[in-house]
């Protein structure tokens, strides 16, 4: 290809700035029938090989699901390398898992393939947020002296309560991170009041975050804690109207709540997980 050619054709984008396939495939079809006239979207279908279904592109834009056979015609069609397919391979199971678990080992796939200048800082964020008791470790620091040697303590200070090693491989990865470093006394601190997940993949990063967060809210409902908590399950019938007032009130209280943390001017000894669903039980 000359580079003259190259201008007229324009750039393709890249799959590794995607988090789903099919917004890839669109925007991808739309920038190459620019100067392609082959690649209409009726056009994909016959180069895919289903000449009689001229709609077979827009509905897999649509939402249809992609065999396994198919993955492979749109890898080779939309010249995907050898690491791009797999990438994109990957990107397709991901986005057509059933389950939280096929969801979380095709993510970690996703993150561990990709060829962006920021895959590096996507590993660390995925890392941090994948195990719950990192963000409480980090709390922890903030309100009680700990050294790095410290391991079997600081785990024993989390509820439900973690081993030494697992505190360990969670105060090495905060210190990879910028996340805390040791203050002159040699103890251990976080570095910033507060942090917020990066844009790739942000949804599925705290969909995981939060499913971390619960189980262990579960295991320390089982356990029965002594300290003080409050717990309050309550299954309701409502309208949408009623929804979307109760949905509202959730937001007002969680803006209540940030507020009292800021204002709150006593010497903070504790830290607690206040989590807040709203969730459907029926269609």
């Amino acid at each position: 290809m000359t580079s003259a050619d190259s201008n007229i054709q324009g750039e393709l984008p890249s799959i590794y700035g995607y988090i789903d396939f099919r917004a890839y495939l669109s925007d991808y079809q739309k920038a190459r029938v620019e100067w392609d006239p082959d690649f209409s979207g009726s056009g994909i279908s016959r180069l895919l090989g289903m000449p009689n279904t001229r709609s077979y592109f827009s509905d897999v834009i649509k939402g249809r699901k992609v065999s396994t056979t198919f993955v492979e015609r749109f890898v080779e069609l939309f010249r995907l390398d050898d690491h791009a397919g797999r990438f994109f391979r990957a990107l397709v199971k991901w986005n057509q898992a059933d389950y939280q678990e096929d969801k979380e080992a095709c993510f970690e796939q996703l993150v561990a393939l990709n060829r962006t200048p920021r895959r590096d800082l996507l590993l660390q964020e995925y890392r941090y947020y994948k195990d719950w008791h990192n963000s409480v470790i980090r709390a922890i620091l903030n309100l009680h002296d700990f050294r790095q040697e410290d391991c079997k303590a600081l785990g024993a200070t989390v509820i439900p309560a973690i081993s030494a090693h697992t505190a360990q491989e969670s105060l090495d990865l905060l210190l990879e991170m910028g996340l805390i470093a040791a203050n002159p006394e040699g103890f251990l601190k976080p570095t910033q009041n507060c942090i917020t997940s990066g844009g790739y993949a942000k949804d599925e990063i705290i969909r995981q975050y939060q499913l971390q967060c619960l189980e262990a809210a579960k295991r320390t409902i089982i356990q029965g804690v002594e300290t003080p908590h409050n717990v309050s399950t309550n299954i309701i019938s409502v309208s949408k109207k009623g929804y979307s007032r109760i949905e509202k009130r959730m937001q007002k209280f969680k803006e209540e709540v940030r507020s009292i943390v800021h204002k709150d001017a006593d010497l903070t000894d504790r830290i607690y997980q206040i989590t807040l669903t709203l969730l459907p039980l029926s269609k």
